[in-house]
């Protein structure tokens, strides 16, 4: 008795799901190594770009800010780190070549990465030009920002894995 392969990968992204989320909660977040790796480069690197611009920046271990403006601090699970997880648990669940997941995986992963950037950027800017607008613009841009870049890329695995789906689907039937 074969599974339907949609009902395979709701099972499968589930799974992939409770199972990351149970790494991050249990391990990776009490550990905390990888959390200020994630929030440390996304500072440094947002850093590099706005001084590039030409911005006077301060910057303090997990905190970012324009000289003289209030500072913006990248905490655990607002460094990508959980979005990189829940991006790569859709690429395991949804089948395709493998060598392909893995370059997909990495592309994905590294430009959420420099996604993650560009926010903290934003946040900055934010912080710096409009502070009375820091409360919504910090709970809205990850839906206007991240998320979009997250399905477009998730669909490219789609397309690009379309055919072998259907051959396997086909075959299987």
């Amino acid at each position: 008795m074969s599974v339907h392969p949609l009902r395979r990968f709701i099972i499968t992204a589930f799974l992939l799901f409770i199972g990351w989320r149970l790494l991050y909660d249990l391990l990776l977040l009490p550990d905390g190594r990888i959390d200020y790796f994630m929030s440390i480069t996304g500072v440094q690197l947002a850093s590099y770009i706005l001084i590039f611009l030409g911005w006077e920046i301060e910057t303090s271990g997990r905190l970012i800010a324009q000289a003289g403006s209030r500072a913006v601090e990248i905490l655990n699970g607002c460094n990508g780190l959980q979005v990189l997880g829940l991006f790569s648990g859709f690429i395991f669940a949804y089948p395709g070549n493998n060598l392909k997941r893995i370059y997909v995986m990495l592309f994905g992963m590294l430009i959420l990465y420099f996604s993650n950037v560009i926010r903290i950027i934003f946040f900055v800017f934010v912080n710096a030009q409009y502070p009375d607008y820091w409360d919504i613009s910090h709970s809205i841009i990850t839906h206007l920002f991240t998320y979009p870049i997250i399905l477009l890329i998730w669909y490219w695995w789609i397309v690009i894995n379309e055919e072998d789906v259907y051959l396997s689907l086909k075959m299987s039937s």
